[in-house]
């Protein structure tokens, strides 16, 4: 039996649109995978994996889905790792973009000790939600608003 170009080409599109729907599950579902799946939208070197990165991801998910469903914090997270170990590119690049595919009317505030700190930060994970690959994922969720799309501020249009 003969598979005609035509069903095998919407075979494969069907293919892709799945693999697609998983892929955006599994980033929802887990902080970590999809710092995995982003990491390289943003930083050139290659993920070091390392097992605090999934435990810090897994923290910050559980204080995460606490907030999206509107819980009381249990406790304070506070994190102590030295210099060089990802937390600014986990906790303040990354962490926000990934609230936002799970609620995109959240408001996320982020600071550091010098402005132009703060704005690089800002720019880069903007940077992940301009990508081509979040916007296949997730563009359906929001988008980002023209009139306030700037480094230092931005909004999307779920205010």
């Amino acid at each position: 039996m003969a598979i005609s170009t035509s069903s095998f080409t919407a075979s494969l599109l069907e293919h892709d649109i799945i693999a697609r729907l998983i892929e955006k599950e599994i980033c929802k579902k887990s902080y970590y995978e999809f710092l995995k799946r982003f990491w390289s939208t943003i930083i050139t070197e290659d993920l070091v994996d390392n097992w605090h990165i999934q435990y810090l991801c897994n923290e910050l998910q559980k204080v995460g889905e606490r907030i999206i469903e509107r819980k009381e914090k249990e406790y304070d997270l506070i994190i102590n790792i030295p210099p060089g170990e990802s937390k600014s590119t986990i906790c303040t690049i990354m962490f926000p973009v990934w609230l936002w595919i799970n609620d995109p009317s959240m408001r996320v505030i982020s600071g550091s000790y010098s402005s132009s700190l703060s704005i690089e930060h800002a720019t880069k994970s903007r940077d992940i939600i301009r990508s081509d690959k979040f916007q296949l994922l997730f563009g359906d969720l929001f988008q980002m608003k023209s009139d306030s799309d700037n480094k230092s501020h931005y909004q999307n249009n779920q205010n």
